[in-house]
């Protein structure tokens, strides 16, 4: 149950800041007032209103209360009486009830017993109904937004939730249960995001319900959260010098974290609890709570980035993402979507958050009795749909100034994105257009160019671009001096054209790096693989064997040996 509290330190200001609400509510509904009337009493202030609407010049009659409690059956039956008077007056006239707290059970009973037609000229607002008026108008979170931003703001069992209206504006707070009581609580602003803590602590001073209570400062919270998904353990001190604030408040936070299980302690036998150590809880329910915090706020690529999240996604989110999208994601593809998930907070959002259903449920396939053959192509288009729409999401990340710094953390030095769009009518194609982008991220120390291009064009190659590659590597070739690494650029290059299908070069290739180094096996291998791929079996027997006179455990020469033998 819903309600909404008026705060102000006087009485003469609590009236004014409840008719300045009033006035919006009105005014969302399309109603002008003509003649107004504010009084205010030990109950609550009343707010009298005489208006017409806007768009035909209804007359309507209003009362506005704001109470401490419920409001009565009687309280209503005053009203109705009034307006019954006055509309044997004004035939047109319109009634209605504005309540900023709950009407009673026996109200409501007797208002749902009037007639339809009654009904359509008698309102009764109650603050759920004021609620969802100011979220139509975006003045206030809907209720479906206000639940994510609960849970991403506290784990503990929630108690009741009001709206405090304070010096003009719309707050959410929400109350914390302990041992089945509301022991704590937290503000939020109306349209989401933690209030200021000088507006929160306002709204414990203003309300007597709220000032026994612990008020939860969700700025300290995420600072002190950023600070430990480092993974190191840190104690009160260490934190509150790390975020600038006092020890005494860190350690009540962290022992507030701690009973919610958002956090972990170490106790230090014989010391002071705010030498306590303490960590990150480990697990992917806890993960998806911060995620939920994190992603859609300013810290989202930090949270990304840090070893927490990297360890959390490697170890849940394949099973998570099968069980939430119904999706059999071959194995292949499920390590390409958890790494691009790991380069991506609006990605990963979506695939945390998202109610999508890409594919039918088997129960929902056998009532419409689709056939096997279609039931695996429905699933094929399923799984294109999300990889597309998880790659629009994290386009749109790598334009932000922050994202090379996530990728730097990923040790990613480069990426290519290809976008491809197709729109057509019946008759005719409307347009086609492709781009790509291809980023590359030169390493935090001062690198040598032969170095970079080496590493770019061994990137290159895993990335499949290989004429790409052979540029890079081309380079590295010519400005290297180090034998050492001119006979990886060798096999690299090697590498690439085997892909090609071009063997003979990839062969000549691979003989430079066996005369920088007639010890490498991979370059004996890779030979191997390449003269029996021109029909040359006799030579990649002995290419084979000498690999495995280097190393006689290398396991790819000896199944190729294997073959070539049989």
């Amino acid at each position: 149950m819903l309600w909404i509290k008026v705060l102000a330190p006087s009485r003469r200001e609590k009236g004014q800041a409840f008719e300045l609400l009033m006035r919006q509510v009105l005014d969302s509904r399309g109603l002008s007032p003509v003649r107004t009337r504010l009084t205010v009493t030990g109950a609550g202030p009343l707010f009298d209103i005489r208006g017409r609407v806007r768009k035909d010049a209804t007359p309507y009659l209003a009362e506005c209360r704001a109470l401490s409690r419920e409001v009565t059956l009687d309280e209503v039956k005053r009203f109705f009486s009034r307006f019954r008077r006055e509309r044997r007056k004004t035939k047109r006239l319109r009634g209605l009830y504005l309540s900023c707290t709950p009407f009673n059970s026996r109200a409501l009973t007797w208002y749902h017993a009037l007639g339809d037609e009654v009904r359509h000229v008698f309102e009764l607002l109650g603050p759920e109904t004021i609620a969802a008026r100011f979220g139509e108008n975006r003045n206030l979170l809907d209720l479906k937004a206000l639940e994510a931003e609960v849970a991403a703001s506290s784990t503990s069992p929630l108690g009741t939730r009001f709206i405090a209206s304070s010096g003009g504006n719309l707050y959410w707070v929400q109350t914390l249960l302990v041992h089945r009581r509301p022991k704590a609580f937290f503000v939020l602003k109306g349209l989401g995001g933690a209030a200021p803590l000088h507006l929160s602590q306002e709204i414990k001073r203003l309300d007597p319900a709220l000032r026994d209570k612990r008020l939860l400062d969700l700025g300290l919270r995420e600072r002190t959260l950023l600070e430990l998904l480092t993974e190191e353990q840190r104690n009160a001190d260490e934190l509150a010098q790390a975020i600038g604030e006092q020890p005494h408040e860190v350690l009540t936070l962290l022992q507030w974290l701690d009973k919610e299980g958002v956090v972990t302690s170490l106790r230090a036998p014989r010391k002071p609890r705010r030498l306590d150590r303490y960590r990150l809880q480990r697990g992917f329910s806890n993960f998806l709570h911060l995620a939920r915090h994190f992603l859609p706020g300013a810290h989202r690529f930090r949270f990304l980035a840090s070893r927490f999240t990297a360890q959390m996604i490697t170890i849940g989110l394949p099973s998570y993402l099968e069980e939430r999208f119904r999706l059999k994601l071959p194995a292949e593809d499920v390590g390409a979507i958890v790494n691009l998930l790991s380069i991506s907070p609006a990605a990963l959002s979506f695939a945390l958050s998202s109610p999508q259903n890409y594919v039918m449920s088997e129960r929902e396939m056998n009532a419409k009795f689709i056939p096997d053959g279609e039931r695996e192509r429905l699933r094929e288009v399923a799984r294109g749909r999300f990889a597309s729409d998880l790659s629009l999401r994290a386009i749109t990340d790598s334009l932000h100034e922050e994202f090379s710094t996530l990728l730097a953390a990923r040790d990613v030095r480069a990426y290519l994105a290809r976008t491809q769009l197709k729109a057509s009518t019946p008759q005719h194609p409307l347009f086609s257009l492709r781009g790509y982008h291809l980023h590359t991220l030169p390493g935090e120390k001062r690198v040598p160019e032969a170095e970079l291009s080496l590493e770019f064009g061994a990137v290159m190659r895993l990335m499949q671009e290989y004429d790409l590659a052979i540029q890079y590597l081309n380079q590295a070739i010519r400005d290297l001096k180090d034998p050492a690494r001119l006979k990886t650029a060798w096999n690299n290059k090697g590498l690439c054209f085997f892909s090609k299908r071009r063997y003979q070069e990839a062969i000549e290739c691979f003989n430079e790096a066996i005369k920088l180094d007639s010890n490498l096996k991979q370059a004996w291998f890779n030979k191997a693989i390449c003269l029996r791929e021109v029909g040359d079996s006799l030579g990649a027997l002995r290419c084979v064997q000498r690999s495995l006179e280097i190393d006689p455990t290398y396991k790819e020469a000896k199944d190729l040996l294997h073959r070539l033998q049989s």
